[in-house]
């Protein structure tokens, strides 16, 4: 729309010429006859301007001239999202920038509500120039990706609606609403190696110095590497998985989710190497930061061959059960909420010095739009998997998460893996039908049996959420000293292997 501004900056040189003619700046100017005729013609001319220039924004802003705070956010215009392909260049790289993620969409939605932003009105915002330079001035067409590499774990991805936001996107009308979320699908639309650049996240693969593998799962490899003189940890998929795989896509909706993600509980999310070309069977590799302490399953295993029984101390297990439920608070506190699916020892990791732990891999993590949604069955490793996953229910919800950190606290203040007297392929049954449970009286700390009993319990209703756990977990009775606090970085102590202790 052309604005007050626009006109005043193309009529005002004429009325300044007129000025200047009028008092005679051209010794060849013929105008009126006396300083005050002079004037008169200026100030006639220029409240003329002003006329002319304010119906023209008027008609802009519609009948009443309603002022840009109040205005609706331009309508992104409908195109064919097939007609665009991940070859198209600029113009595709240019619409996340156009788009600029969440923030302009947060702004959109606080002035539709009728509520003030940080950065002024939405006219000052759009005008710009922040559209891409194409022909018509609208944005350009964007390509839709394929199954494999859409946004779907983290459902509008380009940056989630907080709290804050569902309260005032709600708050507006139907038509609103609907502008709102498809400014967000347009976002999503946009191919995993474009948001890699725009988002600042891509690394290019000859940056990656791959060293010694450091473990293997069903579809991937943890390597120790370098990157641009840093150590690093380095994701890998196997050789044989192609773009076709389920391996493929669990590592592409890692990277969608941790892209986005920061605490301090979290294995810190580096970057990663996308491939652009789709015909290209280089498959993405992710780096994330070293945990140089491991996993808390390596720790287990190599202690327990040294020592023939191990546990960690009763600070280790309370600090490190403190940080797997921050994790969990954040990651089930986001909008949409996020479920991990496979907590476990493997993927719960440790600093150098013991200190924290950290949840990592998050190729089964998946997004809670609204409510439940439908999950897939049996997803996660079945020793950890809560009674509502061995039933195939497909609306489960965070407290499949809370069931799983609940045997990760047994095991860590037992020194038992649970379940072990049981054959793998029972486990489901046992734990979804007969509701059976590991021996809480194995756990020697009295005050933490009724938190593991809740997280634990049938009903995922009946287990709370992940905050109230962490709340009773910092509130527990008999917490160890500052001076078994200093000390959690020693895991050869006395006090941590059973056999040893009289």
């Amino acid at each position: 729309p052309i604005s007050r501004l626009d006109v005043s900056s193309r009529v005002f040189p004429v009325s300044f010429v007129w000025f200047l003619v009028s008092f005679g700046a051209f010794p060849c100017a013929p105008g009126p006859s006396g300083s005050s005729g002079r004037l008169d013609s200026f100030l006639f001319f220029h409240t003329t301007f002003l006329c002319v220039s304010g119906a023209m924004t008027a008609s802009q802003t519609g009948e009443g001239g309603e002022a840009a705070d109040n205005a609706v956010p331009h309508r992104i215009p409908e195109a064919d999202p097939l007609d665009v392909t991940c070859d198209s260049g600029e113009d595709v790289i240019e619409t996340p920038k156009w788009l600029s993620q969440s923030e302009k969409t947060d702004k959109a939605i606080r002035r539709m509500a009728g509520k003030p932003t940080k950065t002024g009105s939405l006219h000052s915002s759009s005008s710009s120039g922040s559209h891409p330079p194409t022909g018509n001035n609208s944005p350009p067409r964007m390509v839709r990706q394929s199954s494999l590499t859409s946004t779907s774990s983290l459902g509008h991805r380009g940056g989630t609606i907080d709290s804050d936001g569902i309260s005032r996107l709600s708050s507006l009308s139907q038509k609103d609403q609907e502008k709102v979320i498809q400014l967000k699908e347009a976002y999503d639309s946009v191919p995993l190696e474009v948001k890699g650049k725009i988002e600042a996240w891509r690394i290019k693969e000859e940056e990656i110095e791959l060293g010694d593998m450091l473990g293997q799962g069903m579809v991937g490899m943890i390597y120790k590497a370098k990157w641009r003189g840093s150590p690093v940890a380095a994701k890998c998929l196997k050789g044989d998985l192609t773009r076709d795989t389920v391996g493929w896509h669990d590592l592409l909706s890692e990277i969608q989710i941790l892209s986005v993600l920061r605490h301090p509980n979290l294995v810190q999310f580096l970057g990663a190497s996308v491939v652009a070309d789709r015909n290209s069977s280089k498959p993405p590799i992710i780096v994330y930061e070293l945990m140089g302490g491991g996993s808390l399953e390596d720790i287990l295993r190599i202690q327990t061959t040294k020592y023939g029984f191990w546990r960690p101390s009763r600070a280790q297990a309370w600090v490190w059960g403190k940080d797997l439920f921050r994790a969990l608070c954040f990651m089930h506190q986001c909008s949409p909420p996020l479920l991990h699916r496979d907590i476990k020892p493997a993927n719960l990791l440790l600093t150098s010095d013991l200190q924290t732990l950290k949840v990592g891999d998050f190729g089964l993590c998946k997004a809670v739009q609204f409510g439940n949604i439908e999950m897939t069955g049996e997803t996660g490793t079945k020793r950890y998997m809560a009674p509502e996953v061995h039933r195939n229910d497909p609306h489960y919800s965070t407290g499949a998460d809370l069931y799983s950190a609940s045997l990760i606290l047994w095991l860590m203040n037992t020194g038992y893996v649970p379940y072990g007297e049981c054959s793998i392929n029972v486990i489901g049954q046992k734990v979804s039908l007969e509701h059976h449970r590991p021996p809480l009286d194995k756990v020697d700390w009295p005050e933490l049996r009724p938190v593991i009993q809740q997280a634990w319990a049938p009903g995922p209703g009946e287990r709370g959420d992940a905050a109230e756990i962490l709340e009773r977990l910092e509130k527990l009775p008999s917490q160890p000293s500052a001076a078994e606090l200093q000390h959690l970085g020693d895991l050869d102590s006395r006090h941590h292997c059973r056999c040893c202790v009289s």
